[in-house]
């Protein structure tokens, strides 16, 4: 039937990749945005989204800028006025805080009044500092070597698809007005722009060099061009297709899904290895000799085929959307893999006049004997390997420092040290303070309880934070009231000024009601693991504290990043396990042999304990890089198994011993096992030579489990069957 449409489904195909030409080109924009990461449903994402509700956005361009003599002479204040200006006409820029549109408040005798900050002379301007150190150790460093300006874009912008521009533009801006050697940018959207920029280098660069390795691995191993043909029209057809119907769901690429078409092209060459490999192994011509061949292959790939899409498709159970996003269309390009083979397989073999049948080598047909010829030594060997890796695995440790993807020489890494060199610690941590009561937040026993609560704060080691509660200390100080004398009548005075002379702070730090707060701790860039426990830890703090008037909430970018952490743990042990289960439930079925599923589906498990006993001795850590390895390496590793079991029993029905199955199974197969794996260690290891930590690591540990994988079917898989098929 396949054979008589074949031209029919071509044009099908090809009508399709016309009309989604734009959802296709719009899939290969990169979003790296920490939202993706999760379900919207997720209680940590809720939380983002109530504080933005309350103060918008809180995605910050930290920029630092230096000056080797001091920030307080004439010509850098005016550098650092003109600098403020700038940015801050950018249109989609809501706020810029910097010490050039920061007032002073003074006490005239009866009123505060808002002074600006720089005016007067380098002492004139000391003296205002000093007088409001909350203020001071937000504008300046100790020295007044370094300044800090903080930029807010308005909150109804599509973030995620101007991030990058918006970025540039207040980094082009800030470089009109002060030497770019003295101008440093950080914060968490930095970070994100530089992944995305990163990202889109790596998708081209390495996806056309796995074409390249694919072809020329193909021609070298089969040294023909229809083939060659074959697999590239089937790798590009496949290829297209998935992103074209990733787009249409409209996603983006990302640090994962990125990897889709890197994977779905690797896998979709390995039904033409087995095809073909069963085609020249077949007497006659043209289509008679395609029957043949598919005949003999198609119930082994189809089982393949599903095993795959089932270690892909049990991705889709993690909480993590980024996940869920590359098990899915992981899966269909997979899926889609197959049918593009058989497809154009009809199209272009029946016509190739090639009729030598080629046979394996001496090497491959002496293989079924390598573990009878060395036995001993091999069985020890793995015997000795299974405990090494075990204790590796106990090794294992569950992290994610997403600056950490970057390479060292990137300008968002060095930007990052440059501004811990010259300001300290400088990353937001959001704490979102409520009365329980829905009583404004600034009178009475609340304001007490709050003042309280920053002292508390400061206690712990976040010296460096700013809030609502400092805007009434600094502005106390001026009237010259101590922190514990601020009446509620006095109170009342001081936030009046507040909402007058200092508006937009004011906004930034209460909400239109009154009732919510919000209190910013600057700390230093950390895993997501130690922002967790100190975020804990912290918490535990202040939920030990007497009054229970206030809720506090962590709140922001930082509580999503460390919620990463356990997502990542459940992630691996949910996917592992439902592989596991898919996949042996298909091979049970496939088998109709629950003692040969067992035996083969024993054999994968071991390259899979070798990969993580290997990341544990070489410190590799569980995050969001490692997180799906576990799952995808059990699907496509017994891709191999399959094909050389089902070889294997059907030379046990025709009556051949259990060694003269062996070998009967590698004439069948063994080329085809040795040549899938050269192809996908190439492909995967085409990824090591990126600087992008999560696409080093996949290939890296891939290959690890290709590999392995090889070294499982050529020695325990025989070993298994002596032991338990007499």
């Amino acid at each position: 039937m396949l054979f008589h449409s074949r031209f029919y489904v071509l044009a099908v195909v090809a009508i399709f990749l016309i009309i989604s030409a734009q959802p296709f080109l719009r899939s290969l924009e990169v979003n790296n945005s920490l939202e993706i990461w999760f379900k919207n449903d997720a209680p940590a994402l809720k939380a983002y989204h109530d504080f933005n509700a309350h103060f918008g956005s809180d995605e910050l361009v930290v920029i630092v800028a230096t000056a080797p003599n001091g920030w307080l002479d004439t010509a850098s204040i005016a550098h650092l006025n003109a600098m403020n200006s700038a940015i801050g006409s950018i249109p989609e820029v809501q706020h810029i805080h910097s010490a050039a549109n920061t007032k002073a408040l003074q006490f005239t005798g009866i009123s505060l009044a808002g002074k600006p900050m720089l005016n007067g002379s380098v002492d004139e301007i000391k003296a205002r500092l000093e007088r409001m150190p909350e203020l001071k150790a937000q504008l300046f460093n100790s020295d007044y070597t370094a300044t800090r300006l903080l930029v807010q874009f308005r909150g109804d912008l599509p973030m995620d698809e101007i991030r990058g521009m918006l970025i540039d533009k207040v980094k082009s801006t800030a470089q009109l007005h002060w030497p770019k050697e003295q101008l440093a940018f950080g914060g968490v959207g930095v970070i994100f722009s530089g992944l995305n920029a990163l990202t889109e280098i790596q998708f081209g660069r390495f996806v056309g060099m796995a074409y390249l390795i694919m072809l020329f691995l193909l021609w070298f191993l089969f040294r023909s061009w229809r083939v060659s043909l074959l697999a590239l029209g089937t790798m590009t057809l496949t290829t297209v297709s998935t992103l074209a119907l990733y787009g249409l769901a409209g996603h983006r690429l990302n640090l994962m899904t990125v990897l889709i078409p890197m994977v779905v092209l690797l896998l979709s060459t390995l039904d033409v290895v087995h095809l073909m490999n069963a085609w020249f192994r077949m007497s006659g011509t043209g289509r008679a000799r395609l029957e043949k061949a598919i005949r003999e292959v198609w119930k082994p790939c189809l089982f393949t085929t599903l095993t795959t899409m089932a270690g892909f498709l049990a991705l889709t159970f993690s909480p993590m959307a980024i996940l869920q996003q590359f098990g899915l269309y992981s899966a269909i390009g997979i899926g889609l893999s197959l049918a593009f083979t058989w497809l154009l397989a009809s199209v272009l073999l029946p016509g190739y006049k090639a009729v030598k049948i080629q046979r394996n080598s001496p090497a491959l047909r002496a293989l079924p004997n390598l573990s009878l010829a060395n036995g001993k030594a091999l069985r020890l060997l793995i015997l000795i390997a299974i405990p090494v890796f075990a204790i590796g695995i106990f090794q294992l440790k569950n992290d994610t420092y997403t600056l950490g993807y970057l390479p060292k020489n990137h300008q968002v890494v060095q930007d990052h040290q440059k501004i811990s060199d010259a300001w300290g610690d400088y990353m937001p941590l959001e704490l979102m303070i409520s009365t329980r009561d829905s009583a404004p937040l600034t009178k009475g026993v609340s304001l007490s309880e709050s003042i309280e609560l920053h002292r508390l704060i400061s206690n712990q080691g976040y010296s460096n934070l700013f809030g609502y509660t400092s805007l009434y200390l600094a502005s106390g100080r001026a009237y010259g009231y101590k922190n514990d004398s601020i009446t509620v009548a006095s109170a009342g005075k001081i936030e009046r000024q507040l909402v007058r002379h200092y508006p937009d702070l004011w906004n930034a730090f209460v909400n239109e009601d009154g009732n919510v707060g919000r209190i910013t701790l600057f700390g230093e860039m950390r895993s997501a693991d130690e922002l967790g426990r100190d975020m804990d830890a912290l918490m535990d703090k202040i939920n030990s504290r007497t009054d229970n008037n206030l809720s506090v909430k962590p709140a922001g970018y930082l509580p999503l990043y460390a919620e990463l952490v356990p997502y990542v743990t459940t992630s691996q042990v949910r996917s592992l396990l439902l592989a596991g289960l898919f996949i042996g439930l298909l091979m049970w079925g496939y088998f109709n042999h629950w003692k040969l599923a067992l035996i083969a589906l024993f054999t994968n498990a071991f390259p899979i304990i070798g990969m993580f006993g290997l990341m544990g001795w070489l410190g590799i850590e569980l995050d969001i890089a490692t997180a799906s390895t576990g799952a995808i390496g059990l699907s496509f590793c017994v891709d191999d198994a399959i094909h050389f079991t089902s070889a294997w029993q059907s030379q046990r029905k025709n009556g051949k011993s259990v060694i003269e199955s062996l070998d009967g199974a590698y004439h069948h197969t063994g080329k085809a096992i040795v040549f899938s794996s050269m192809i996908l260690c190439a492909g995967f290891a085409v990824m090591l030579f990126s600087p992008l930590k999560t696409v080093f690591l996949f290939g890296m540990l891939t290959c690890v489990m290709v590999v392995l994988a090889l070294i499982a079917q050529l020695v325990i898989f025989p070993w298994l069957i002596r032991s338990f098929e007499k």
